[in-house]
């Protein structure tokens, strides 16, 4: 099969409701888990191996071992986001007790999957998938900004969102990286100030126009 005709049988599986592709997938899903457990880092004849599938079969829904962790980590993302949301709206607690909740549940399942975010067989790997990683992240948080700022304009939410999730994920990787020394109530700490003020405290933003400024900070527009 060609690889174009693989694609488009991946983007067929990824969107439908068979339930034998999804077991197919929940089951590469599942040795990609078991093989990290192991301490063994995963290849595509790994997972096929652990998974009891024939390659042919994997390749009909993912493309590489990169994609089987693309798409579990989407899921946890999704996940994190929709309980900070529900949290949000259900919610009597501050919002810089909710954002530091949904901040160490995001850094937390990064940490459970430390070895494989840092360990890319090229750097360019790495870059891709901490890139997707993060655009993952601002398109979720794309949710949670406008349901605390239901009128700023689609454009300057998604910048917002691009530039919040960019600055925290790579925090994060950073702290991955090099833990030693802070844990992960003063990273949350150190994060939580440099945070727009209505989004991690208690402030309403003024949803007339801002100044820079006032979009980071969570002060008032200037007169």
């Amino acid at each position: 099969m060609t690889d174009s005709k693989q694609a488009t049988r991946r983007q067929e599986r990824a969107v439908t409701m068979d339930p034998r592709a999804a077991a197919t997938r929940r089951k590469i899903v599942e040795a990609l888990e078991e093989l990290l457990e192991q301490g063994t880092f995963p290849t595509v004849a790994g997972l096929c191996d652990q998974a009891g599938i024939g390659r042919s079969t994997f390749y009909v829904h993912f493309s590489a071992v990169d994609d089987v962790f693309v798409f579990v980590m989407d899921g946890i993302i999704d996940e994190i986001s929709r309980r900070d949301l529900q949290r949000r709206r259900g919610s009597s607690s501050p919002r810089s007790t909710l954002t530091v909740q949904a901040l160490t549940e995001l850094l937390e399942a990064l940490e459970r999957n430390r070895d494989f975010l840092l360990s890319r067989p090229s750097t360019s790997a790495e870059e891709r998938l901490h890139e997707h990683l993060s655009a993952q992240v601002a398109g979720n948080l794309d949710n949670v900004i406008r349901e605390e700022q239901p009128d700023l304009p689609s454009s300057t939410l998604r910048t917002i969102s691009d530039y919040i999730a960019g600055g925290i994920l790579h925090a994060m990787l950073g702290w991955l990286a090099q833990p030693a020394g802070r844990d992960k109530r003063e990273f949350t700490s150190a994060i939580l100030p440099l945070l727009p003020s209505w989004l991690a405290g208690d402030l309403v933003l003024d949803s007339r126009p801002h100044t820079p400024d006032s979009v980071h900070t969570g002060a008032p527009p200037r007169a």
